[in-house]
């Protein structure tokens, strides 16, 4: 045994257990100087909705969006990217007899490309984002505005709930518990007015603070870190709230590509911004590098300290390893153990990947060229 075997243990402790502990004392502590700025509840609202290839809801999510509580203004714009099933003739259908909605289709650009274009036709003070498959609660864009009243806020999150789908739900009920554990995270960090990882379920920008986002780069972390990093504040709405089907037969995988896009964006700012946000850095090591790293901080820890010598210590840390292993026939520790593990496994793929200079072409581009080869 060596100080390698505790070094790595007390990273995954500091990242799962450690962090939220501390970071949930300091919420509870907390509070925030807010300030109204006049006129907060009156400013004007882009709703700007990514779809690709969602012809089955995209009518839903439109008239749902258009009976929304009308703010100051509300314009909906909807940025259709790379579709093949007929999903932009059907929104462009409802915009005719609608003004307040308008449609941008483009080719296989990805969703952020596609983003980009639709800010260019934005009217709104404030941004708001979401996508095709999300359901936003009736008062959500109001809990959101809300939140501008402080000047300081720049970014502002909603509270997104995943629900399995059907025959996914015992399949997938360690993704929504994985999920419920995030979120309260985030409504911790939001407390202090620091919440940099978001959801593109349903995330808003002061109109002031855009810039245009790399295409192989998502909204939901480029925008709160940026705002982050200029010392604005980026906070959560926890009566803004969307829900969204699980529906992806295999989630974990998803990770890689979520690893991928956000590791390209901290490894960029622990580089050049680190020593000049280190509390910030600090966050971003453990709420985002730990948890990618976990994978080999684990078999580290196992190899140093459960290998050698029985002990309890070393039975317990041999313990996640086989309720992965047996999976379903463990019950629900079992199921859980195997996405953690599924997920930790991509999660680390994605950020050896970012580490080497590898960038996706922009979020569903690949989906959206094989639907259309499918479709020939």
């Amino acid at each position: 045994m060596s100080a390698v075997g505790y070094l790595a243990l007390a990273a995954l402790g500091w990242s799962g257990v450690g962090y939220p502990v501390v970071l949930g004392v300091l919420a509870g502590r907390a509070r925030l100087s807010r300030s109204r700025e006049p006129g907060a509840a009156g400013r004007s609202v882009s709703l700007i909705i990514a779809a690709a290839n969602e012809a089955a809801t995209i009518e839903d999510k439109l008239r749902a969006s258009l009976r929304l509580p009308d703010p100051a203004s509300l314009q909906i714009i909807c940025a259709v990217n790379g579709s093949c099933d007929g999903t932009a003739a059907r929104a462009r259908a409802l915009a005719r007899s609608e003004p307040r909605l308008e449609v941008i289709e483009t080719a296989v650009l990805g969703k952020t490309a596609a983003q980009n274009l639709a800010v260019q036709r934005a009217r709104g003070e404030i941004l708001v984002f979401t996508d095709a498959n999300t359901e936003l609660a009736p008062a959500a864009i109001e809990a959101l505005l809300a939140e501008f009243d402080d000047p300081r806020v720049d970014v502002v999150q909603g509270v997104l709930t995943l629900r399995p789908a059907g025959a996914l739900r015992r399949r997938h009920g360690a993704e929504a518990l994985y999920w419920r554990y995030e979120s309260w995270i985030r409504r911790q960090e939001g407390k202090l007015g620091r919440a940099f990882a978001a959801s593109g379920a349903l995330l808003a920008l002061r109109r002031a603070g855009w810039r245009s986002i790399p295409a192989h780069q998502m909204e939901d972390i480029v925008l709160p870190l940026r705002a982050l990093a200029a010392g604005r504040r980026s906070v959560v709405a926890p009566k803004a709230r969307a829900t969204e089907i699980i529906r992806d037969s295999d989630p974990a995988r998803a990770h890689r590509r979520i690893a991928l896009q956000d590791s390209a964006v901290v490894l960029s700012f622990l580089r050049r911004q680190a020593w000049r946000r280190p509390a910030l850095a600090l966050q971003l090591l453990s709420r985002k590098l730990l948890r990618w790293l976990g994978l080999p901080l684990y078999a580290l820890a196992l190899v140093d300290l459960g290998i050698g010598e029985l002990h309890w210590g070393a039975l317990l840390l041999w313990l996640p390893l086989l309720c992965a292993l047996l999976g379903p026939r463990a019950g629900g520790i079992g199921t859980a153990a195997r996405h953690a593990w599924g997920m930790h496994w991509w999660a680390f793929v994605g950020l050896l990947e970012a580490a080497a200079g590898k960038s996706l072409p922009g979020w569903r581009a690949g989906a959206a060229e094989e639907a259309r080869r499918r479709a020939r």
